[in-house]
This record gives C-alpha cells, structure tokens and sequence, in this order.
C-alpha cells in the first residue's frame, strides 16, 4: 500500500500541498478525486475555487449530477463513487475525508463500520500511491449538536485508522507541511 494522508485545518492548504505532493511523488495518470457535492451558493463558489486551482495534469473523477438525482441519499451516491474511483490504475489524491463522513452522518455505527472497512480494504488494495485529504477537526470545543459530535468523532477515529495505515503523514498548517510519520517512523 502507497498511503499518504495530508491533514490540516479549513483553509490551512491542505489540498495545495497535496495536489503538489502527488504531482511531483505519483507517476502519471494523476487522478483527482473530490467529495464535495452541490450546495449553497457560497459552497459552490467554494467549490469552483478548487476547480479553478486544479493543475490541468489531473484526470478528474468527479459524479455525474444525475447520479445525484436519481437518489436522495447522496451518501450512498459518494460512496460508491470512492469505492469505483478507489479502482483506477494510477497515482490518486482523494479530497477530502470529511466530506465523506459528513455525507454519511445518517448511517447507523453499524453501516458506518461497513463503509469505513470497504474503504480501508479498498485502500489496501491499491499499489499506486494515494494521496487522502483530511480534515483536523477537535483541536477546540466539542460541538453542542449529536450530529456535529458524531461527525468529530467519526472523523477523529477515521483518520487515526488512515494514519496508521499510511507510510507518510503530513500536518498543513498555515501552508507549511509538518511531517507528523515518515516511513521509517513507527509507533
């Protein structure tokens, strides 16, 4: 397994550095894989921010607005979405994590274990390196909402499981990697 995780805070760079690591680490064809799905103006905008940053070397996996429409559990739509592009034979960033998670709040903890698991032996599966982006998320208060506890913790325990797995961790943090695991680190 190839598996690099790059965290960070909203906004602290995280999927520049990536973007730049897989590009200059990976061997092509470089596939770009985001989570994002349609939302509020703002969120669109968000998203038509990253599109417009995106190195034009990238191949993107992005769903097909009528898959969308044709369910209204975008969870299901996004995780097989992962699941299909988890598949394809070259380097892969995977942006982001908590898109993911929070697509998948309405999951009971045993289907949420089924998808993390999928996605873990999904992960395991692939020789191409794969670059997955993460956000920090618990360095403050604990959320007042079940849901935004449930989305902290889910996160929280997922990345721990990709860290461990991963032969590189890096921390963004300000645009500045931190390497929090390299491969010969342990522990």
């Amino acid at each position: 397994m190839n598996l690099v995780m790059v965290t960070g805070g909203i906004r602290s760079g995280k999927t520049d550095y990536s973007e730049r690591y897989l590009l200059e680490n990976g061997s092509s064809p470089y596939f770009y894989l985001p989570t994002a799905l349609p939302g509020d103006p703002l969120w669109e905008a968000r998203i038509l921010l990253h599109q417009a940053k995106r190195a034009p070397r990238f191949i993107i996996l992005e769903i097909e607005p009528a898959a969308l429409l044709k369910t209204a559990d975008t969870g299901e739509v996004l995780k097989d979405h992962i699941m299909h592009s988890l598949t394809v034979e070259g380097s892969l960033l995977l942006d982001s994590l908590g898109l993911l998670v929070a697509a998948c709040l309405g999951e009971n903890d045993a289907i949420w274990q089924g998808t993390v698991n999928s996605i873990l032996e999904a992960l395991k599966r692939r020789t191409h390196l794969t670059v997955l982006v993460a956000e920090e998320v618990g360095m403050s208060l604990v959320p007042e909402s079940r849901e935004g506890r449930l989305f902290t913790d889910r996160l929280g325990e997922f990345r721990q499981v990709i860290a461990g797995l991963s032969r590189e961790v890096i921390f963004v943090l300000s645009g500045l990697p931190l390497i929090l695991k390299t491969q010969s680190s342990s522990g």
